[in-house]
């Protein structure tokens, strides 16, 4: 709800990217994407069950916020692990 209302001031815009979840915060419902600039990304309580381990790609579908003066967050709809590669 708070992040709803700090981004209630920026135009929300679709967001679909896959890239590596970098850490995992099960007390605030959020995954950090991506290695260079983290994207904080909050998923709903049920959604985030399907995140059990940092290090691995996912493709994570919702809608970015970009709000004045601060960090860009995601709301997050879904979240698709990507399947672990097939080792030769």
């Amino acid at each position: 709800r708070f992040l709803e209302i700090v981004g209630a001031g920026a135009e929300p815009q679709p967001f679909d990217e896959r890239d590596e979840i970098r850490a995992i915060d099960l007390d605030r419902g959020q995954v950090l994407l991506g290695k260079g600039k983290r994207l904080a990304c909050f998923i709903h309580p049920e959604t985030l069950g399907v995140v059990a381990e940092v290090g691995v790609k996912a493709r994570v579908r919702g809608q970015i916020y970009r709000p004045l003066g601060g960090r860009p967050f995601v709301l997050a709809e879904s979240i698709e692990i990507d399947p672990p590669a097939e080792e030769d």
